[in-house]
């Protein structure tokens, strides 16, 4: 019996020749595996820079409409002063490229590297500089504008949705059934504040998949 894949890790090796082929990368390019999430992401590193190279999972993004959407934004925030990390385009000038992996195509984007070292939240001078960088995106990002279109998270997505499906698998359990319902109910009575920043907290599911502190300040990445 065929097993159909769903979900695959692909080769250093082959994702190595492939970045130096597509994008010029000298012969001390190396790649090797860094993240796995929502998205894979790999670390790429030649004699002289450092990229991030990351496949998005097949069965997570599969309309490409969604990923240049995340590319527009990101050169948004870079025209306004705020420092993200950045696609970089392909010898042709291509930035999403399209992989063929054996549960299908998954899309990729070579980005720069974000300077610096993560760090956790963990001191008044850290948490104020991440306040006003944060608040920094969340208002340059504010004029943002695209034709491309992307899942918008709001309550009925992050919250009645997924409790739609989870509970019918948990009739059997009536305490946890019930508190699905009850969730489902208060949540309807709820706001939620909108904004692109706001999906910082969401991690591998947004845009941005880390923070890294510098000299100069903060980078997401």
């Amino acid at each position: 019996m065929f097993f159909p894949v769903s979900y695959s890790t692909l080769s250093d090796q082959a994702i190595n020749e492939f970045l130096k082929n597509q994008y010029g990368l000298d012969g001390t390019a190396r790649t090797g595996y860094l993240l796995r999430g929502m998205n894979d992401t790999y670390l790429v590193t030649t004699a002289g820079q450092k990229y991030v190279f990351r496949v998005y999972r097949g069965d997570w993004r599969t309309n490409e409409s969604e990923i240049v959407f995340e590319m527009e934004l990101l050169q948004h925030l870079d025209k306004q002063g705020i420092s993200v990390s950045l696609p970089i385009p392909d010898r042709q000038g291509n930035i999403i490229q399209k992989l063929q992996a054996p549960e299908g195509t998954r899309f990729a984007v070579l980005f720069t590297f974000a300077e610096g070292e993560e760090r956790g939240i963990d001191s008044e001078e850290i948490s104020e500089r991440f306040g006003k960088d944060v608040a920094g995106i969340h208002l340059h990002s504010a004029s943002f504008h695209s034709s491309n279109t992307r899942q918008e998270l709001n309550l009925d997505y992050l919250i009645s949705q997924a409790l739609d499906f989870i509970h019918p698998r948990m009739t059997h359990r009536e305490q946890i059934s019930g508190s699905c319902k009850g969730l489902q109910a208060s949540w309807k009575n709820c706001c939620m504040i909108s904004g692109w920043i706001h999906w910082i907290g969401a991690s591998a599911t947004g845009i941005f998949t880390e923070i890294r502190m510098s000299a100069t300040g903060m980078t997401v990445q």
